[in-house]
């Protein structure tokens, strides 16, 4: 979900009258954190990588944390990291792996997701159940087909993409008033 956001605000971004040359402006600092927590983050989804994933995603955290707290000054980022503790919580609240929906997974229609989610097979996400701690912030909002790549997100993930877009667009300088192109 993140991923088709960002794309999309880069795109909204520009026709907005915002330029890619503008993000050299803006004022990120320690990207390298951000980078080792999205790095640790995909090696976590690797499947020879499941036994040990829940710890490697946890640590993730750690870096992205790290990651939000040096550029506390960026408001978008502090909405972001919002979007990221509430990821967060739920997972190491359930043991390092995201709970979904059944239902919800079942609205997707990608047979073979569910069946690694349902069989404990899947690196990121489990199943939601009656002891699920904190079931508000799940994975249990839905993209459904016939949208191309049909998936469930959670409310962290809202949040988090929120918070991204807004900083995409403060970098291309997007939806400001008119000035002259530089």
């Amino acid at each position: 979900m993140l991923l088709e956001a960002a794309v999309a605000c880069l795109i909204i971004g520009r026709i907005a009258g915002g330029r890619f040359h503008r993000f050299s402006r803006l004022p990120v600092r320690a990207l390298w954190l951000f980078a080792i927590g999205f790095a640790l983050q995909v090696v976590a989804s690797l499947p020879f990588m499941l036994p040990a994933a829940p710890a490697v995603r946890i640590v993730s955290y750690l870096f992205l944390f790290a990651g939000v707290l040096a550029n506390w000054s960026l408001w978008e980022l502090r909405i972001a990291g919002l979007g990221v503790l509430l990821n967060f919580l739920v997972i190491t609240a359930n043991g390092g792996k995201m709970p979904t929906s059944p239902a919800a997974l079942a609205r997707i229609d990608r047979p073979a997701v569910a069946a690694a989610v349902r069989s404990g097979r899947h690196p990121r996400n489990s199943l939601m159940t009656d002891h699920t701690r904190l079931a508000f912030l799940c994975d249990r909002l839905l993209i459904p087909a016939p949208y191309p790549r049909p998936d469930v997100f959670s409310l962290g993930d809202v949040v988090l993409t929120i918070g991204v877009c807004a900083l995409i667009f403060r970098g291309m300088g997007s939806f400001a008033p008119s000035r002259p192109s530089s």
